[in-house]
């Protein structure tokens, strides 16, 4: 989904106009593609919270789980969709296929909303009294007829997967290390790193040795570029994401049974880079093309989304000898589930 969303937003920008007209219409185009590609983004930044912790107990020192994590943040009905307001615009406008301006309170899909229909139309004064410089192409579609064919029932949603490495150490405390080194694949070049702790604070209240209670932080940065053989400009994706939550556990036989609160506080940037040659209209009054122009379109999009929210969470891990295995739901602005394997080495 990732490598998708990227990828659709670097052909959106190769549909854009010039630079120097551009510069009036750039402040309307990233608008409209925040609130396009939003919950795909907010999703990335919670998911990237996730997967830090699946009990209270911390391991013992010197202890070493490899841990595979499965995250799932579903998308909510109301973030399926964005409504058009014209009071957020210069000069953009929305029309219908048969080229019919759509009033304000339309309607839009985001990345999980229905397919759509609508195009988008720039236009803004050109330099000579009563001409305009003009461009129309296609509003960029929503994949939720596609996710529910695939899904099958499910949500649709943002998924992601991590692999954490976790260490025991004296006086009660863990570690977590999530580390993917930086390579290219297929012009994907995505780089990881995430650092979490956990402390027993239950050990300063006597409580019993089947009752635990711990405080844990992480932090998480991504860092991903992209490139498109047929596209001259490149995608770079940053993420950093800041966690800070208290969990307790009842510590059973062989079964975990936890839950906790944490508030997380990060955000994920796009920005599309490079320069392309882009040949636009100029329209009279009238919408009659009276000629062409070409200039080159510089560094087009540079989109920002934040999270300042809080999240709840309650789970179960089973604890087979050398072999975890956990699941965890999450009460927070996307619900989410959260599910792993982890094995003691």
């Amino acid at each position: 989904m990732r490598r998708l969303a990227i990828l659709l937003l670097l052909g959106f920008a190769s549909k854009l106009p010039a630079q120097q007209i551009f510069a009036s219409y750039k402040h309307d185009a990233n608008q409209y593609l925040t609130h396009y590609a939003y919950p795909l983004f907010v999703g990335m930044v919670l998911n990237s919270a996730d997967g830090w912790i699946h009990r209270a107990k911390p391991l013992k020192t010197f202890h070493v789980v490899l841990q595979v994590n499965a995250d799932y943040a579903t998308i909510p009905e109301r973030f399926q969709t964005f409504v058009y307001r014209t009071s957020e615009y210069q000069h953009l406008q929305i029309l219908d296929n048969a080229g019919n301006l759509l009033p304000d309170g339309t309607v839009l899909p985001t990345v999980f909303g229905p397919d759509t229909d609508v195009q988008i139309r720039l236009r803004s004064p050109a330099t000579a009294p009563g001409t305009y410089y003009e461009i129309d192409f296609p509003a960029p579609p929503g994949f939720k007829d596609d996710l529910d064919s695939l899904l099958r029932g499910f949500k649709p949603g943002m998924p992601g997967v991590s692999v954490q490495l976790a260490v025991g150490l004296p006086m009660n405390t863990e570690v977590m290390l999530c580390y993917f080194p930086k390579i290219n694949y297929r012009n994907i070049s995505p780089d990881v790193l995430g650092l979490g702790v956990k402390h027993d604070i239950g050990q300063y209240f006597g409580l019993k040795s089947n009752i635990r209670l711990a405080a844990y932080a992480a932090y998480t940065h991504s860092n991903v570029q992209a490139s498109r053989d047929s596209i001259d400009w490149k995608a770079r994706y940053a993420l950093n994401t800041y966690t800070l939550g208290g969990v307790a556990s009842v510590e059973l036989k062989i079964v975990s049974l936890y839950g906790g609160l944490a508030y997380i506080r990060g955000g994920s940037s796009l920005q599309i880079l490079g320069d392309k040659d882009i040949t636009y209209d100029v329209v009279d009054n009238n919408g009659t093309v009276i000629g062409q122009q070409t200039e080159t379109l510089h560094n087009p999009l540079d989109l920002h989304f934040g999270v300042n929210d809080y999240k709840g969470f309650v789970g179960i891990q089973l604890n087979l000898w050398i072999l975890h295995i956990f699941a965890q739901y999450n009460i927070q602005k996307f619900p989410g589930y959260h599910a792993g394997i982890g094995i003691q080495i």
